[in-house]
């Protein structure tokens, strides 16, 4: 508990400390560790003096998603190839630390692991994007449009706690709190006696937030990677 309590705290914190957004040019270059020298120098005069510096190219303005738009982006979202990828990945991860023991090993194990999570994952966004969709909120990740490897991070990170609405304007992401908490109680049904505890409905929801602030930081930096790998 001691420690899950520790994780929302940090969460928190990376919340309060993301600025309020607001209309501005995006750069046309990237610092990965650094946005300026000792001397005073700006970001763009670094720029010109350091290899670190990664061309990017300036974020697209995202319109508000269309009624269609979001059913498309919540299917491929949930039922892609990606998303069940990454489920597989999970469950293998699962399978290795024998996560519920009542469910064995071997296939039958995998079996029941796998549709455990795809079942709190598909829970979680359809009442995710339905809210979404109610509250006037963008479900979609957006890079950031700062410099600095710890920015990006944290602002990738935050996107977790905070949800962009219609208008362009930020609050605290009311739909993915409720989906990610609703789908940590229902999942928690299908398990052992055990399971049906509020330490683990808690645990669940914030390892779960846990995840999806680290698929956003991922998100963010692979466009990046694959341009300096000259993907």
């Amino acid at each position: 508990m001691q420690k899950t309590s520790g994780v929302l705290v940090v969460m928190a914190l990376i919340c309060l400390s993301i600025p309020s957004a607001t209309a501005q040019e995006a750069p046309r270059y990237f610092v990965l560790f650094d946005s300026g020298d000792s001397a005073g120098n700006s970001a763009a005069d670094a720029q010109s003096q350091t290899p670190r510096a990664i061309p990017r190219a300036v974020p697209v303005k995202r319109k508000p998603m269309t009624g269609s738009e979001r059913w498309s982006y919540y299917l491929r979202s949930t039922y892609g190839l990606r998303s069940l990828a990454y489920t597989a990945a999970g469950t293998g991860i699962n399978q290795a630390r024998d996560t519920v023991p009542e469910w064995g090993q071997g296939m039958e194990g995998y079996s029941k692991r796998y549709a455990s999570s795809f079942g709190q994952k598909a829970i979680k966004r359809s009442i995710h994007h339905g809210l979404a969709s109610l509250f006037h909120e963008d479900p979609r990740f957006r890079r950031s449009d700062r410099s600095g490897l710890f920015d990006r991070a944290l602002h990738a990170a935050g996107q977790t706690l905070f949800a962009y609405k219609d208008d362009g304007g930020r609050r605290v992401g009311c739909s993915r709190f409720v989906a990610t908490g609703a789908a940590a109680y229902i999942s928690r049904q299908w398990r052992p006696e055990r399971y049906h505890s509020a330490d683990q409905y808690f645990s669940s929801a914030v390892r779960s937030l846990g995840i999806d602030a680290a698929k956003n930081v991922f998100n963010e930096f692979w466009p990046d990677i694959r341009r300096m790998l000259g993907r």
